[in-house]
């Protein structure tokens, strides 16, 4: 079984650290908006499903357009790990 929190945290920690703006983990929940409220572009984007995909060996990058919120990341990679 994959563990969610695990994922979460590491998603989370990854985001704050190439977020351009003063964010903490604290200030991260399933609901944070990955381009409104990180601020993420689409190059930052594009980075974070390839960084992903190699930290968690899952192939993300069909699923981009559907990638809003923190939590749809996390649940994407737990599904995909489940899958594989």
């Amino acid at each position: 079984m994959v563990d969610r929190k695990k994922i979460w945290d590491g998603v989370a920690e990854y985001l704050v650290g190439e977020t351009d703006l003063d964010k903490s983990i604290s200030e991260i929940s399933d609901s944070t908006d990955i381009k409104k409220d990180l601020e993420f572009d689409s190059l930052q984007l594009a980075t974070m499903v390839l960084d992903l995909e190699e930290d968690y060996e899952i192939d993300i990058a069909d699923e981009i357009t559907s990638l809003v919120t923190v939590g749809d990341v996390v649940d994407l990679i737990v599904k995909l790990k489940e899958d594989s």
